[in-house]
């Protein structure tokens, strides 16, 4: 039986810059690029794009040039790409409609808010919906109709792990209504099959390094429907080559500048943690790589160390539990961060002015 091919991708945070340097720009659209091109060369048919397309509701005109490249490119290779708002780039009308053309078959195709889409060429059906709080979707979602895939931007608590009241979860969508919920807004490539329905619940991830605490590992979705199965497998995609890494001593610097010295001639990035209270050593990690890598972004930032939270159990008894004695339970003595909050809690302090001598003190020596 023939199968029919649809990619998903999600969060592409087209930019300006980040990190104060705007040549991450084409870097972002690059990756994006990757994601799509790979898409069609592993055989879609159609392509989802699960909201965050851009990464503001006011892109400038440079963002904007690129989606016209983008979905030009699209119609030229006569792909659908149909998408639906994220929370970052919520505008009416979302700026992937404006650069299409009234005529237009292919490229940008929005879905959101217009009943259930089916798909030319094939009897897929495609219900998305604009951003919603967690309030606001499940006040509709029984209102909402049947269909093969379901788009939704938004986080749900199975996936990163934790649950907070409020948040949304895979049981606040009604078993048995859609095969496939193609999500977007969390940046981890992750999928699940509800085991009551079989419904699969998927996030691609995003197609650059929005953050540090990304994997650096992007993927779409490849979903294969065969009859009334749908499988889907995650397939990689090469984006910017970036370094992320921490340097707690000298030992582990040399180690940093090891693998920076193999990968230099392709790395573009290099982001490095140091210890907030070695401040000759972030000064010596920031001229290291900028003496290896002369023409890549170099960022170096320094972190608080911290003592595991369940350290503060150890206090005997109520009498123990002040502001002081959990903050030096949490922070060591001599970090600059327990000298910056035990300075705030004094109650006749100025707030501003205890900031501000303690960043002149510090930022004389902090990279």
């Amino acid at each position: 039986m023939n199968q029919y091919k649809i990619a998903h991708i999600a969060d592409l945070h087209l930019r300006d810059s980040q990190y104060g340097f705007s040549s991450r720009s084409a870097q972002f659209y690059t990756s994006a690029m990757e994601a799509l091109k790979t898409a069609i060369d592993n055989g879609a048919d159609t392509i989802l794009l699960s909201g965050d397309i851009v990464d503001s509701v006011r892109p400038s005109s440079g963002v904007v040039h690129q989606l016209r490249a983008m979905h030009t490119w699209l119609v030229q290779k006569k792909v659908r790409a149909l998408f639906i708002p994220g929370n970052h780039d919520a505008s009416t009308p979302h700026w992937a409609e404006i650069v299409r053309n009234d005529d237009d078959i292919y490229g940008f195709t929005p879905i959101y808010d217009r009943g259930v889409y089916t798909i030319p060429d094939s009897k897929i059906t495609v219900y998305g919906t604009h951003f919603m709080s967690p309030p606001e979707f499940r006040a509709n979602v029984a209102s909402m109709p049947e269909a093969d895939i379901f788009m939704w931007h938004a986080t749900l608590s199975e996936f990163p792990g934790y649950h907070v009241d409020g948040t949304l979860s895979m049981s606040d969508v009604p078993e048995h209504k859609y095969k496939v919920v193609a999500l977007g807004d969390l940046h981890i490539s992750d999928a699940r099959r509800r085991v009551t329905d079989d419904t699969i619940f998927a996030y691609p991830g995003s197609t650059e390094m929005c953050s540090s605490s990304e994997s650096l590992q992007k993927n779409i979705i490849m979903y294969k429907f065969s009859g009334g199965y749908v499988e889907y497998e995650f397939i990689p995609f090469a984006t910017t080559p970036i370094l992320v890494g921490t340097a707690d001593n000298e030992a582990e610097l040399d180690e940093l500048i090891t693998a920076v010295e193999v990968n230099k001639d392709k790395l573009k990035i290099v982001l490095v943690k140091y210890n907030m209270r070695l401040s000759e050593l972030g000064r010596n990690v920031r001229d290291e790589l900028t003496r290896a890598l002369p023409k890549a972004i170099i960022r170096v930032t320094p972190y608080s160390e911290l003592v595991k939270l369940n350290e503060v159990s150890k206090l005997q008894d109520m009498s123990d539990i002040t502001l002081a004695s959990v903050l030096l339970t949490l922070v060591t003595g001599d970090d600059p961060v327990h000298e910056l909050c035990a300075a705030l809690i004094d109650p006749a302090a100025s707030t501003e002015d205890v900031f501000n001598a303690w960043w002149l003190k510090y930022n004389t020596t902090t990279v």
